[in-house]
């Protein structure tokens, strides 16, 4: 209870608008695949990608060699005792969509 976890996702393809994290719960500590017996998903967090953050110019260096950076959406869960609050941050423009997944049902932050 407390704990947060927090990783980073880059979109699959450059021309992709919009990511998709599914969460998912299980009683079972043993699980290792969605797909499991007793593996439901319980929530899903839906981000809209801003296509300019595609097209950021790189630091540093003069020139604007129209340089593409990875995109990156980085995650955020944190545990409480029968909620998960969701949160995901599309790290070069700082826009940023949340959730809360409670195990009696899903309500939107």
């Amino acid at each position: 209870m407390g704990q947060t976890i927090v990783r980073r996702y880059s979109p699959a393809s450059a021309d992709q608008s919009q990511i998709v994290i599914n969460i998912y719960s299980s009683e079972s500590p043993r699980v290792a695949m969605v797909t499991d017996p007793g593996v439901t998903r319980c929530g899903r967090l839906r981000m809209q990608l801003d296509d300019a953050a595609a097209d950021h110019q790189g630091g540093g260096g003069g020139g604007g060699g129209g340089e593409r950076r990875p995109r990156e959406v980085e995650t955020t869960m944190t545990f409480g005792d029968t909620e998960i609050r969701v949160s995901a941050l599309e790290v070069a423009t700082g826009r940023s969509v949340r959730a809360c997944v409670e195990f009696l049902g899903i309500i939107s932050v």
